[in-house]
């Protein structure tokens, strides 16, 4: 409440302020003459003096049985004081007004100096007229009195066009059109009459501005003491007062940890950018690395699906063609296989009955030679000679008759002759077996019993030349025997190796059968899986090469995310240290004036408001009348001589 009536009394004066200063901007000029330049000021004075008590008399609270004065302090562009005009508006109880002008040459409770300095030298205001550069204009105040607590607050206009990067200090900066109004606000002396230890209240106004051939209006600035006289010190509570002030340094308090972790934590921010950059660095890496391997697998995918449905289409085809075999050997290669075990099976039933005949023959050629033997032996005995197989047959004809020896001889041909037959047809047997291993009957027995044959064969002829004919006929017979046998056991082979041949070949077909269709389902299998793998194949590429380009973006990013966190940093350290060096120079003296004296802290405000309350009158009346005061103070422009 105190605030806002504070801020509305500032208001107020500064309006004031601001409508005489556009009222009297008017009136500076460098070819006026000294009786134009009174006029303009008597007049600048009149409009000055006119808003300005408008303005107070219609925020009035005093309506009747007032007084209130309005002093005008007129002083040189140093702040000077020239002469002073005081205006004073009377209302009676009956709410008729009165007004009066004097003159007065008394002491003005606050005093006022302004310093000027061009690029740093101070200079003055003749020397800064019409120059240009770095601008500075200090107003610095001196409160008199002891103990009555006024308010400064000081306008000017500064145009535009001679006034650029403007700066204030313990002041505010607005825009009006073509002009910047600077306007400042200054306590002087209150720390004091307060005891604020440690607490500084702003006790001058300061302007910086680079300026283009320098020029100043008057300047105007308005002090009151009232700007506490609303307040009710008596409502004042000490319980309150350390109340909020705990909870004042509480906050205070947690703000200074907050910024201080603050800090810490953006440092430690700050130290882990050039791990994250790096991560970032190698993210971009990898997925640059993903992207090109994502590439490589989708086009060998590609090269695998191909490769597949080449498989498909092959299993499809090996299965046609295991089934077209399959048929043919059902159709064509059993029947040819029984085709041939017939065949073989009447040749065995033929080339049997032959050896037959054989036998049979051996039997013959066994009784003839018995025979033959016998009259062999009869004629030998009857020449003395006992064995004929070992006597050389010159001998055995040298004790024979010429007839004799015919007879023998010619049954011995006879024989020999049936010996001829006999081999012919062993010769033909042995070729029957030999053909028999063209057609792939296993005949390895029946080709033995052909060698033996031949051997026994070759030994009949040897023996039949040299008289060992019945040794060699025994052994013929028992060849034919033998020959007999191993035709029984061809035929048994060749039953085995059909049967055994048919089944292994069914079987082998009938695996190849399954296994096609095995194959032909598993490629097919195959090729779908492919077709769904493919089909992602766009997503996958597509996926890849933004995460690839969002990588890309946020390392190309991560330069300005390593500045931004030192900027951040460097921030957070100021914080940090402004939130302690406020603590340390406002809260914490607040918090010790509260609790080593509040009392006396609260009496010495008390005092202070009562002696602004108590400040009413400049001109020292006494009657009974309600009073309030206002000084304004106006000092020179500054001009261009020509």
């Amino acid at each position: 409440m105190v605030k806002k009536k504070f801020l509305k009394r500032c208001s107020i004066l500064m309006c004031s302020v601001l409508v005489a200063a556009n009222l009297v901007a008017c009136g500076a000029g460098t070819g006026s003459t000294n009786e134009e330049v009174k006029q303009s000021a008597y007049s600048q004075d009149n409009m000055v003096q006119t808003s300005i008590e408008k303005e107070l008399s219609s925020k009035s609270t005093l309506p009747i049985n007032t007084r209130q004065e309005t002093v005008y302090v007129f002083g040189d562009a140093n702040g000077n004081k020239d002469h002073i005009i005081v205006n004073e508006k009377v209302t009676d109880d009956k709410g008729k007004e009165t007004l009066n002008r004097t003159e007065s040459d008394g002491e003005v409770p606050v005093s006022m100096k302004v310093t000027y300095t061009l690029d740093g030298n101070e200079v003055t205001p003749e020397e800064l007229a019409g120059k240009s550069g770095k601008v500075t204009m200090r107003f610095d105040y001196t409160n008199n009195t002891k103990d009555v607590p006024f308010t400064m607050i000081t306008g000017m206009v500064l145009p535009a066009d001679v006034f650029s990067n403007v700066e204030i200090t313990n002041g505010k900066l607005t825009r009006n059109g073509d002009s910047i109004i600077a306007v400042g606000l200054t306590m002087p002396g209150l720390s004091d009459m307060l005891n604020l230890k440690g607490i500084e209240l702003p006790e001058y106004f300061e302007v910086t501005a680079d300026v283009n051939k320098f020029s100043l209006d008057m300047t105007m600035s308005v002090a009151t003491s009232n700007f506490l006289s609303d307040v009710n010190v008596d409502d004042i509570s000490i319980d309150s007062i350390k109340a909020l002030t705990d909870k004042l340094g509480s906050a205070s308090g947690q703000l200074v940890d907050g910024s201080a972790a603050l800090a810490d934590g953006t440092s430690q921010l700050k130290d882990a950018v050039p791990a994250l950059t790096d991560g970032i660095t190698r993210l971009n890496t990898g997925a640059l690395s993903l992207r090109d391997g994502m590439y490589a697998y989708i086009d060998g995918v590609n090269t695998v699906s191909a490769g597949a449905s080449q498989l498909s289409r092959g299993a499809s085809d090996l299965a046609t063609g295991l089934d077209s075999l399959a048929s043919a050997i059902n159709t064509k290669v059993v029947p040819g296989i029984t085709q041939m075990k017939n065949t073989v099976d009447a040749n065995v039933k033929t080339y049997g009955g032959k050896v037959t005949s054989v036998l049979t023959l051996a039997g013959t050629y066994d009784k003839a030679f018995a025979a033959l033997n016998n009259t062999i032996k009869s004629a030998g005995a009857a020449y003395g000679v006992s064995d004929m197989s070992v006597v050389p047959y010159s001998e055995m004809s040298s004790g024979l008759t010429e007839e004799k020896v015919s007879k023998l001889l010619t049954k011995y041909m006879s024989d020999y002759t049936i010996y001829i037959s006999a081999k012919a047809k062993f010769t033909r047997a042995d070729a029957y077996v030999s053909q028999m291993k063209l057609r792939g009957v296993d005949g390895s027995s029946v080709t033995n019993l052909g060698q033996v044959y031949q051997q026994e064969i070759a030994m009949l002829m040897s023996a039949a030349s040299n008289g060992g004919v019945y040794t060699a006929l025994s052994q013929v017979q028992t060849g034919v025997n033998q020959l007999s046998t191993g035709i029984g056991s061809m035929n048994d082979n060749t039953n085995a190796t059909r049967t055994g041949n048919t089944e292994t070949i069914c079987s082998a077909i009938y695996k190849l059968q399954t296994g096609s269709k095995t194959l032909k389902d598993g490629t097919e299998t195959l090729v779908n899986g492919l077709g769904t793998l493919t089909s992602n194949n766009d997503a996958l590429k597509s996926g890849a090469a933004q995460v690839a380009d969002g990588t890309g973006t946020l390392n190309d990013s991560a330069a300005t995310l390593a500045d931004a966190i030192e900027k951040l940093n460097a921030g957070a350290i100021t914080l940090k240290d402004g939130m302690a060096q406020f603590n340390s120079e406002a809260i914490e003296p607040l918090e010790k004036l509260v609790g080593d004296d509040l009392q006396n802290a609260v009496d010495t405000i008390k005092k202070v408001v009562k002696s602004g309350q108590d400040y009413t009158s400049f001109l020292g009346k006494s009657d009974d009348l309600k009073g309030s005061v206002t000084f304004i103070y106006k000092t020179a422009g500054i001009t261009i001589e020509e």
